[in-house]
């Protein structure tokens, strides 16, 4: 059975020799960490000898004791690389460690390796092989209805299956519209920020739809069992209408603006849901309306609507009527449709929006998955709180909030994938999460950011007081690495197999721990290119106590560098 150490279980805590294997993504070459806690290989082991066991798939190291206690040894399993059999063998001893290298035929990162280790590892080793892939796990999720466990308690979290989902944009939508309609439409005038704010309002958390990204899934509060938050039972009184908050958008001397017409058949969807379909849902009036078809020329007339008789996330779009102003919307907009069929909703259309103070703070920021938040992404507005399993009490996700509000500000609930699951019980080969873990998605969006920078700083704060917590900098996004326990001096106890784990290596410094050295962090931040990022306290704190356990990878000489320790977090 394939093993790979957890860097929780804390193995420096007793006396054995540990060894962690490491490589570089296009390097050929292995190198081997041997060390023991209190122990000086420089001093204690003459004659340091290795030499490569293949039937065994091991390393065996071999030295003389200096203070004449005889001849000790250590096997080390090997783990699944293409090792060139006539390659150099290079041992040295360190100070606090035993160093040795090996030769590859082939970098860990070359295809034909990657397919030989997963067609002979386990189905757990392919699973950490494997990226987090949204488009896959969209078209699996998106094939049945779908529920949400607690991966700790396997509690069901939804109400119903869930059968459509949509996928965030993977940028902040709101700088992103900006710049795409801004550059497209600037011959309609303020058309275009209309036109910014409904594509903005297409993704509203609505009751039976699932928002997915890379971190979380978003669920409206009206999918959840036994669901914590008060349904609305006055329309009026809960949503303001698209009129109140913008005004009419059909302004009669906006005769360019009306001459557009929303050709849906240049839709192409990526869900089976038809993703941007413009649904009202209100405790008070529960249906659900797809447009199949708008025309400005007709400002005061209400949306033609089908309603769907089977799945309300499988609307069939036709192609409206032809009209000359087709052209024109052709020619000169039709990016603006960018595979969304929501543009404008005539004047008694009453989107799904809260207050207008807080609408206008949703407006201006990007709240994203409520995983990691960016600078631009908040706002005074809106305070994010932890959601706990109403059952085992442990944490699900987080949703927006405001002093004012009972619940979510948009409706939605992000659940974090890393903390639920969707099969029963949690946990099971049919779990479309089982690959994430909390390591895994912040490494995920740590490396969004960091493709074009050579060395990557950021700041955790926390996102309740704003506080630095953690400050990271990362020194290899490509690395691979393995780590566990040696057997000693002839035991004959089988070695477990293992497999070298995709990791980034990085440096990183506890800022809670470092009282009143804020100054010296507010320096660190001027004189750096450091990139700031908000979270909520308990997920920083996991992320923390998992680096520093797994700081006990590599021997002392080599965790610490420029007051900042070196640790490895799974990518």
């Amino acid at each position: 059975m394939s093993s790979t150490p957890s860097p929780n279980s804390n193995p420096s805590s007793n006396n054995q020799w540990r060894f962690t294997w490491e490589t570089l993504t296009h390097v050929p070459t292995l190198r081997l960490y041997l060390f023991k806690p209190d122990t000086n290989p420089s001093a204690r082991c003459r004659d340091v000898k290795a030499s490569l066991q293949p039937s065994q798939r091991s390393l065996l190291v071999t030295w003389t004791e200096g203070d004449g206690g005889g001849d000790s040894s250590v096997r080390v399993p090997v783990p699944r690389v293409l090792i060139d059999p006539v390659g150099s063998v290079d041992v040295n001893a360190r100070d606090d460690h035993i160093e040795v290298k090996l030769v590859l035929v082939l970098p860990v990162d070359h295809p034909i390796v990657l397919d030989l280790r997963g067609v002979l590892g386990s189905g757990e080793v392919r699973d950490r092989l494997a990226p987090l892939s949204l488009g896959s796990e969209l078209k699996n999720l998106s094939s049945g209805g779908v529920h949400f466990v607690c991966k700790t308690c396997s509690t069901r979290l939804t109400r119903q299956p869930l059968r459509c989902f949509v996928e965030l944009p993977s940028v902040n939508w709101r700088e992103a519209a900006d710049n795409w309609f801004g550059a497209c439409c600037c011959s309609f005038g303020g058309i275009s920020e209309k036109l910014v704010s409904k594509y903005v309002r297409s993704y509203a958390c609505i009751e039976g739809t699932c928002l997915l990204d890379t971190a979380s899934v978003i669920v409206c509060k009206d999918d959840l069992e036994g669901s914590p938050f008060p349904h609305c039972c006055d329309a009026q009184s809960c949503y303001k209408t698209d009129l109140e908050l913008n005004g009419n958008p059909f302004d009669a001397n906006e005769e360019s603006s009306r001459s557009v017409i929303a050709d849906i058949s240049h839709f192409s969807p990526t869900s089976s849901c038809a993703p941007h379909s413009v649904r009202t849902s209100t405790k008070c009036d529960e249906h659900t309306n797809s447009m199949a078809q708008l025309s400005l020329n007709e400002p005061h007339s209400a949306i033609s609507l089908d309603s769907s008789k089977s799945n309300p996330c499988s609307a069939n779009f036709e192609k409206p009527f032809s009209d000359p102003a087709d052209g024109l919307w052709e020619d000169n907009c039709h990016c603006c449709i960018d595979e969304a069929d929501y543009l404008m909703p005539a004047k008694d259309q009453q989107p799904h929006v809260g207050p207008e103070k807080v609408q206008k703070g949703l407006d201006d920021c990007y709240l994203g998955s409520g995983f990691m938040s960016r600078t631009l992404n908040l706002s005074d507005d809106v305070e994010w709180v932890q959601f706990l399993c109403r059952h085992c009490s442990s944490t699900l996700g987080s949703y927006p909030s405001s002093k004012t509000a009972n619940g979510p500000l948009d409706n939605g609930v992000r659940l974090f994938k890393c903390y639920i699951s969707t099969d029963f019980p949690a946990g099971g080969s049919h779990d479309l999460f089982r690959k994430y873990t909390l390591e895994r998605i912040f490494v995920s969006l740590l490396l969004e950011g960091a493709k074009d920078e050579l060395s990557f700083r950021i700041v955790l704060r926390d996102l309740k007081t704003k506080s630095p917590m953690l400050q990271i900098v990362l020194l290899n996004t490509e690395s691979w690495c393995s780590s566990g326990n040696c057997m000693e001096n002839g035991s004959i106890e089988p070695l477990p197999e293992i497999d070298l784990q995709p990791v980034v290596k990085l440096l990183f410094s506890d800022c809670t721990s470092a009282k009143g050295d804020s100054s010296r962090i507010k320096d660190w931040l001027t004189r750096t290119h450091t990139e700031e990022a908000y979270m909520m306290a308990f997920q920083i704190e996991e992320l923390t106590d998992y680096l520093k356990s797994a700081v006990n990878r590599l021997p002392t000489s080599c965790s610490y560098l420029q007051g900042m320790s070196i640790s490895y977090m799974e990518r």
